[in-house]
């Protein structure tokens, strides 16, 4: 499974920047959770997917990009450090998109790098005997700083297949 050293650090651009920033924009003009300042980091991580497997974003619900006709969703959060193998990854209950992978990033809250973690099949993800991905429910508190805000899905970083092993897994 995914050592730290398996993370793929990703330069944000420019450009990269500016489509991310111009979508989240768009999206707070809309009534919905999209509004949020953690959906910015999550169109950030749909810029990091696209630009590692060099294909352009889809606007679609259910998927941001397609790789060799796997359809890819792209899950980040923000953080402020390279990222530990020992955190979790999510998926709120209420995204069962139709997609065959979530692949799953950090972006650095100053928007000048990001790191993919490592993916894994949506199709096991939402398997209730999978004992790598266990469920978190809304108030839950990680820690300190963070308390769940909705139901979730999650598996710790280090049980995600690596994101160099996509082409040889997935495909």
């Amino acid at each position: 499974m995914v050592k730290q050293e398996d993370f793929v650090e990703v330069a944000i651009d420019l450009e990269m920047r500016e489509r991310a920033l111009k979508k989240h924009e768009v999206v707070r003009d809309i009534p919905s959770r999209l509004k949020s300042d953690g959906n910015k980091y999550g169109f950030f991580g749909e810029e990091l997917v696209a630009k590692y497997f060099n294909v352009p974003l889809i606007d679609s619900y259910d998927y941001d990009c397609i790789v060799e006709q796997k359809t890819i969703d792209s899950k980040s959060l923000q953080c402020i450090s390279k990222p530990s193998v020992e955190y979790e990854a999510s998926v709120w209950t209420y995204n069962k998109q139709k997609t065959d992978f979530y692949v799953f990033s950090r972006v650095h809250t100053d928007q000048s790098r990001g790191w993919i973690l490592g993916f894994y099949p949506a199709n096991q993800w939402w398997d209730e005997e999978n004992k790598d991905v266990f469920f978190r429910p809304k108030g839950y508190r990680r820690d300190a700083r963070f308390i769940y805000p909705d139901d979730c899905r999650n598996i710790f970083i280090k049980n995600l297949y690596p994101i160099k092993d996509f082409f040889r897994r997935a495909v």
